[in-house]
């Protein structure tokens, strides 16, 4: 595939943003859903038998729209909650209450004492990407500072545009999972969707992402995400 100017910029954006902030690593390009399994998950069952949670182990990923997909080798190859959650500041379940703004976000070359600029290696000098910026109003904290009540959260690319990373959307309620920005008092979700949940108002929860042992929670409680968050994150 031909990539244009705009593709490189988002793809360089990811890397550095990726390695920086939502804490991925470079991996080896390998899909991270070819080898996950579910143990212990009844097929289909979207509700609990006995205080036993039947997992939904049939999601339908082909309908979502994966905008990190064009560097999905450098998203951490995420087999388990635990492994989410492992580098996570913050995890919360919130609003989106703006339509967000974008924020051109400037690195240098490498010879800046920024450890977030001396992520990018390059000769290029100067260099700069898009950043979509929306407010969210917490609602809960599971992981992290108690008296947070409203925090600004950053993706890869544009407004109203998903290249590089889907867009949460005004209005909309979502479970974050969230790494802290080292220099910026912002905010992205660990390994880009697959940090994130939508709850809609009945309080089902939809992982972003097309990775199938996240995707595992799909049609389920909010409730059941939120116990199984909990205690990945105490096992550490």
């Amino acid at each position: 595939m031909k990539l244009t100017k705009r593709s490189g910029l988002i793809i360089t954006g990811a890397l550095i943003m990726g390695l920086a902030l939502t804490g991925c690593s470079a991996g080896d390009g390998t899909d991270a859903n070819k080898n996950i399994t579910s143990p212990n998950v009844v097929k289909t069952s979207t509700a609990t038998d006995n205080g036993i949670v039947k997992y939904n182990t049939n999601p339908d990923v082909s309908s979502k729209v994966i905008g990190s997909e064009l560097f999905k080798g450098y998203r951490l190859p995420i087999k388990s909650l635990s492994q989410l959650t492992e580098k996570a500041d913050l995890i919360v379940i919130g609003t989106v209450v703006d339509e967000g703004k974008i924020v051109k976000v400037s690195m240098s070359d490498g010879q800046s004492t920024d450890p977030l600029q001396a992520k990018l290696e390059s000769t290029g000098g100067e260099f700069s990407f898009d950043t979509a910026q929306q407010t969210i109003k917490i609602h809960e904290v599971l992981y992290g500072d108690p008296e947070l009540k409203e925090i600004t959260y950053s993706q890869l690319g544009v407004i109203g545009n998903d290249d590089g990373q889907t867009k949460v959307k005004q209005n909309k309620k979502y479970l974050f999972v969230l790494k802290k920005d080292p220099i910026r008092d912002v905010y992205a979700s660990v390994s880009f969707e697959e940090g994130l949940y939508q709850v809609d108002d009945n309080d089902k929860v939809k992982s972003l992402s097309a990775n199938l042992e996240l995707s595992k929670y799909d049609t389920l409680d909010l409730k059941t995400l939120k116990d199984d968050l909990k205690k990945a994150k105490k096992a550490k």
